[in-house]
C-alpha cells in the first residue's frame, strides 16, 4: 500500500464521519478540510470569515487557498476537502445530495470520493453507494506551478 493511499485513507477517517454527524445533527455543512502533515500527523482544518451564515464557495475558497500556501511552504503532502454538493449518481438519471471529499497529493492523481445520501422522514439521513471521480487539482498543482 502506498504512502498516498494510507494518507487518503486516514483523510477520509477524519473528515467523513465528521460530515455525515453533522448532517445528522444539524442537516448540512460547512465546507473543512484536514491535511496529512510531511511528518504523517494528520490534522483537521476550517477557517471562518467572520460572517455567521457565509457562503459555502466563499469559505470552500479560503481553504483551498490556505492549503496551498502549506503547500508552498512544504508542510503538507496530501489534503481532503470536504463539501456539500449535489450530483447526478453515475447509471442514474438523478441528482442527490452528496458528501464530497477532494483528495490530492503531491504525488498522485486527484479525486473526489463522493457519498450520496438523501434526506428522509424525521430528519434521517438515507445513504447510498459510495463512489469516486478523477477531479481537476485545485492545490497542489496550482501551488507548485504558481509564480
Amino acid at each position: 500500500m502506498s504512502a498516498e493511499t494510507t494518507d487518503f485513507e486516514r483523510l477520509l477517517d477524519v473528515v467523513v464521519p465528521f460530515a455525515i454527524q453533522s448532517l445528522a445533527k444539524h442537516g448540512e455543512f460547512y465546507p473543512f478540510g484536514a491535511s496529512a502533515k510531511t511528518d504523517g500527523e494528520t490534522a483537521a482544518s476550517s477557517t471562518y470569515d467572520g460572517n455567521e451564515r457565509p457562503n459555502s464557495k466563499d469559505v470552500e475558497n479560503l481553504i483551498l487557498e490556505a492549503f496551498r500556501n502549506e503547500v508552498k511552504a512544504g508542510k503538507i503532502r496530501a489534503v481532503a476537502v470536504c463539501t456539500n454538493i449535489t450530483v447526478v449518481v453515475p447509471d442514474t438519471d438523478k441528482a442527490t445530495d452528496a458528501i464530497s471529499v477532494r483528495l490530492e497529493s503531491r504525488a498522485g492523481e486527484p479525486l473526489a470520493a463522493i457519498y450520496p445520501y438523501q434526506k428522509g422522514w424525521f430528519g434521517r439521513i438515507n445513504y447510498g453507494k459510495p463512489f469516486s471521480t478523477k477531479v481537476p487539482g485545485e492545490i497542489f498543482s496550482k501551488a507548485l506551478n504558481a509564480k
